[in-house]
């Protein structure tokens, strides 16, 4: 799986409160390159990622981790433990590369993690713009237990036939809004689970894929202009 940016615009990966876009000229830079990445897309720069991570959760001011031009390669990372700073951002220029053999990741479940702060656990006032998830093994993007989640411009892709590849899946968060994306992939294109409330989906380019689908019963489910765009739908569990 490799995480890329679009090709007219830098990816900015949000994770408010665990992480927040700060208008603030004076933020900290943390360049993944300068602590020990390599841009190859075969040398595993895991702990230089890890040591931005560190280095930006301790900063008493906002902050932006750098990742420049190039292919980098990450085993599974759990962007987790305790951050004090709650105004972290990602910035991503180049491509994230994960490893091509799944017994790599092996029972994990996951490849990038933020934990408390694709999956994203427990986490609240998380902004997604402008990135693109290519050939996952399996699901590509995981919103769990989060509150007040912004996908914008998201683009993902695995084949027609690439089973339990779902582009976005949501379960037990809370104000999850996802806008002007394109999702083609062997599933479903956004799978909603259970605990699932204040879900507002628009604008939404699906297919190849099985489409938007509610995994739980819900007390409300609304959609108006439904086609295979998903135009617009709500959703309140």
């Amino acid at each position: 799986m490799a995480i890329l940016p679009h090709p007219l615009m830098i990816i900015f990966v949000t994770l408010l409160s665990h992480t927040a876009l700060s208008a603030s000229a004076a933020a900290a830079t943390y360049n993944v390159e300068r602590l020990g990445a390599k841009a190859d897309g075969k040398t595993d720069s895991t702990k230089a990622f890890l040591a931005a991570w560190a280095k930006a959760c301790a900063s008493p001011k906002p902050v932006v981790v750098y990742v420049p031009q190039g292919r980098f390669f990450l085993k599974n990372v759990v962007f987790g433990g305790k951050c004090n700073n709650n105004d972290v951002t990602f910035r991503i220029a180049g491509t994230l590369v994960a490893p091509s053999e799944y017994r790599v990741i092996g029972d994990a479940g996951y490849w990038i993690f933020f934990e408390h702060t694709l999956g994203f656990s427990n986490s609240k006032n998380i902004k997604i713009m402008g990135l693109t998830s290519l050939n996952s093994q399996m699901f590509h993007i995981v919103i769990n237990g989060c509150n007040n989640v912004k996908l914008q411009g998201v683009k993902v892709s695995a084949s027609g036939t690439s089973p339990n590849t779902d582009g976005i899946h949501v379960q037990a968060s809370t104000g999850v809004t996802i806008l002007n994306s394109q999702i083609g992939t062997g599933d479903d294109c956004v799978s909603i689970g259970p605990g699932t409330t204040n879900l507002w989906i628009e604008d939404i380019a699906c297919g190849p894929g099985h489409g938007i689908r509610y995994l739980a019963i819900a007390r409300h489910w609304e959609s108006r202009q439904g086609d295979e765009r998903g135009r617009r739908a709500k959703c309140d569990g």
